[in-house]
């Protein structure tokens, strides 16, 4: 297989897998990093793959803790123990239950012209909003506090090549579990030197990454950016076209321990670039969204469950105020918290109890280190 890419890489090798084959690691004096030329035939002829790799930060490490490869039950703190820190989580969730959830409108604060009827336009999906350099959304009171994972999906048609345009960004969050510790967490973008991309940043930590996905300009697309603990994946489908999914980034991203303002939509408030364009049907997710639920929102099939906290259909015609338009319904919520380890119960009465206690209890002290 050829592969070609500009991007760095975290390269892990388990050295267990050597001594699995009978190699005595005490008797190596040195090894070699490299990857081998496999043989193929082309126009009768055979041939060999060929090319460069660059390779930097060598490190031998004893067994540490990788909470991405843990498989530890009980370990809510994903520090690889079993501890009185994931008591504590325990404990501040205990009793907490599944049901019903009643979604509900999501009020959303139109900036910048003074009429801001010109702005509604044809949508996608019924209505949409138009944003430039003096017209922007702020979703006030984001309800995304301690989440490892996220989603943003929306369908944008973008006028002008703008780098680094913000689709949907945030202001301040805490990031991980020091409040000292802040970050930025500015979101979907459009569009990043190759393509649709996003920024993530905790501290002096950034990460900023390139799906190598182009938008076209003038064309509504499908834009899905998926974030969990492991790294973040970007989805795109122009209209009539197929769902295409950009290079992933492999990177753990820091907890974001609560988020102190509001998200923006139609600019990146850091950075100040501005999208230029037309944006419709965005939804946050506080949850990761798998391959079969971007792709049912790319045709518009299916509706992932649990739904959105915020979602923004843009259908009204006038006014300052974009509110969620659609009619509250009430869906099914399943239990938010990491500590309810197992369901015996049926739905609509399941609880952190006494039942995901015992698994964490039979698992106390327990440590898992990689390799």
């Amino acid at each position: 297989m050829h592969v070609l890419s500009p991007y760095w890489h975290e390269w892990n090798i388990d050295l267990a897998i050597f001594d699995a084959c009978g190699v005595d690691l005490t008797a190596i004096d040195r090894f070699t990093i490299g990857i081998g030329g496999a043989e193929k035939t082309g126009q009768g002829k055979a041939m060999l793959d060929y090319g460069y790799i660059w390779v930097d930060d060598i490190r031998l490490y004893p067994p540490r803790c990788r909470p991405e490869v843990s498989e530890l039950v009980g370990d809510f703190t994903a520090d690889c123990n079993v501890d009185y820190f994931d008591v504590n989580v325990m404990a501040t969730d205990w009793l907490m239950q599944d049901g019903n959830i009643l979604t509900e409108n999501r009020p959303a604060t139109l900036t910048g012209f003074p009429d801001a009827t010109s702005h509604w336009v044809t949508g996608y999906i019924g209505g949409a909003i138009e944003v430039d350099e003096g017209y922007n959304i702020h979703v006030n009171d984001p309800r995304l506090y301690g989440i490892a994972s996220m989603s943003i999906t929306a369908w944008i048609k973008k006028y002008i090549e703008f780098m680094w345009a913000g689709i949907v960004s945030s202001l301040e969050y805490t990031c991980q579990d020091d409040a000292t510790e802040m970050g930025y967490y500015r979101g979907a973008y459009c569009c990043g030197p190759a393509g649709l991309g996003y920024d993530w940043s905790c501290g002096t930590e950034e990460w900023r990454w390139d799906a190598g996905l182009h938008v076209p300009d003038g064309t509504w697309t499908f834009c899905a950016m998926v974030v969990d603990p492991c790294g973040c994946t970007l989805y795109m489908r122009p209209d009539g076209s197929a769902l295409q999914t950009g290079l992933r980034n492999e990177v753990a991203h820091p907890i974001q321990q609560n988020f102190a303002q509001s998200f923006v939509i139609g600019r990146s408030d850091r950075r100040g670039n501005y999208f230029i364009g037309a944006i419709d049907d965005v939804r946050i997710y506080t949850y990761a969204l798998d391959y079969n639920d971007v792709n049912n929102l790319a045709y518009q099939t299916a509706e992932p469950n649990p739904a959105p906290v915020y979602h923004y259909k843009f259908d009204e015609t006038t006014g300052y105020t974009a509110a969620d338009s659609g009619t509250p319904i009430h869906v099914y919520g399943a239990v938010q918290s990491v500590a309810n380890l197992t369901d015996p119960e049926p739905k609509r009465s399941r609880f952190v109890n006494f039942a995901d206690y015992a698994i964490f209890a039979d698992n106390w002290m327990a440590q898992d280190l990689w390799p």
